[in-house]
């Protein structure tokens, strides 16, 4: 019950009692009774307004709160469970976008109108903390066990610390995915298990036999959709045995590599050597696709019908394994944060087993970066109902790191070296140096 609602009811009553004692009593009865009605009053309204005012209030900023109706149930729940947890204390969310987080986070640290709590994308954690916007939490994760590395997927932790400072608690995990359509699979004859295709040459001869074309040589399936951006790169890249950046501070590229050289070569091939890269997932027209673990919400939107499965990247020429990409977004403190205690306390409920048990049921969606959670009963029993999502856990066990750093300044770059490179409009080598020479620049800055 709101405030307004709650003095509206304390007037209502108070009319009430007044009306009967002035039917009942003779005037100067009546003058008294209003007056000590009055004085009932006026001490009600006063512990009613001290009650009201003693109560804190922290705020959350979050480009999600109102994303989806189902991501709204969530956020819900988070309120609702804290405000439990803390009767005096209410949530105030802070609607946000992502494209404006950033100036509304700095502008209140500069201003002192900073949210207490704040949803950070991984790509912008690392640079906010060198910067001094937001705190290190390394002293407040170490003295709370539920929330301490150990507990996450591991390379999810690369995104949240630097050289062991830690800025933020890992509270979504995301990996990239290579669906596939098993009524296609089984039509081909191709094995349907997870790890059916072990290498690249098993992928370019399953997406050939997978491609469809008419008596003209029209295509009107393929066998593989994908791009040739940095995520979709980096995941083929880890399953050939390579790496983004060449030191364990990720200030250094690491891309211009034999390696590297040879899986650039590999998504050209499949574009325009093989021509079997084209097509869409959900209209069927085609087999494989790559995209990430939150995409089969809108694959059963789309083609609710469909037979789909997950798998890992297959093992490239120079790979010892399956690969693929993970990253992890965290919630962080501002450096000008009033009310550190309950901050950490909402951290904590939002990082808590329970609240991913709680997510997963609301969402339907496999984005928990905690260990545990795939121990628990809710996922034992939850993760029958797709066929694909039992994979997810181990797609992202073995995952690669994201290129996150610097990403605004990258963007182009990939796109006009590597990205031409791949359709066939610059030659492979020079386009990978000249990538990892612009790119070394920008990370020395």
């Amino acid at each position: 019950m709101n405030k307004d609602t709650e003095v509206g009811l304390l007037f209502s009553c108070w009319n009430q009692e007044v009306e009967i004692l002035f039917r009942q009593s003779n005037n100067r009865i009546r003058h008294m009774s209003l007056l000590v009605s009055l004085s009932l009053l006026l001490v009600l309204m006063q512990s009613l307004f001290l009650s009201v005012a003693a109560k804190n209030t922290i705020t959350v900023m979050d480009w999600r709160i109102h994303s989806t109706q189902t991501m709204q149930a969530y956020y819900g729940w988070l309120k609702e469970e804290y405000e439990r947890q803390h009767p005096d204390v209410e949530v105030e969310y802070i609607q946000v976008t992502m494209n404006n987080l950033l100036d509304r986070l700095l502008t209140g640290v500069v201003t002192d109108t900073a949210p207490d709590v704040v949803h950070l994308s991984m790509l912008w954690a690392r640079d906010l903390f060198q910067e001094g916007v937001i705190m290190d939490l390394t002293d407040l994760v170490m003295k709370t066990p539920e929330v301490t590395p150990d507990k996450f997927i591991p390379v999810t932790q690369l995104y949240n610390q630097y050289r062991g400072r830690i800025f933020g608690v890992t509270v979504g995990m995301d990996t990239a995915v290579l669906y596939y359509n098993l009524d296609h699979f089984e039509e081909a004859g191709l094995n349907t298990d997870p790890y059916g295709i072990a290498t690249w040459d098993d992928f370019i001869q399953a997406a050939k036999k997978l491609t469809r074309r008419d008596a003209e040589g029209r295509t009107t399936r393929y066998g593989y959709i994908h791009n040739a951006k940095i995520e979709s790169f980096n995941s083929w890249l880890a399953s050939n045995g390579g790496s983004f950046y060449a030191d364990p501070d990720l200030n250094v590229a690491g891309f211009n590599t034999e390696a590297g050289r040879q899986t650039a070569q590999f998504l050209s091939d499949l574009l325009l050597v093989h021509e079997v890269v084209g097509g869409n997932f959900t209209s069927q027209t085609t087999s494989m696709s790559y995209n990430n673990n939150a995409t089969p919400r809108v694959f059963l939107q789309s083609a609710p019908d469909m037979r789909f499965m997950a798998t890992s990247f297959p093992k490239g020429p120079s790979g010892k394994g399956r690969g693929s990409t993970v990253w992890g977004n965290m919630v962080s403190i501002p450096v000008s944060c009033k009310q550190v205690p309950l901050a950490w306390d909402y951290i904590k409920l939002m990082a808590s087993l329970e609240a991913n048990v709680e997510q997963f049921k609301i969402l339907d969606y496999v984005g928990s970066p905690r260990l545990d959670f795939y121990r628990s009963a809710a996922w034992r029993t939850g993760h029958t109902k797709h066929e694909w999502m039992r994979m997810i856990p181990e797609i992202a066990y073995i995952g690669s790191v994201y290129p996150f750093r610097r990403s605004t300044d990258l963007t182009p770059i990939w796109r006009d070296h590597v990205e031409e490179a791949v359709a066939g409009r610059k030659a492979i080598a020079a386009a990978l140096a000249e990538a990892e020479r612009l790119y070394n620049i920008v990370l020395s800055q």
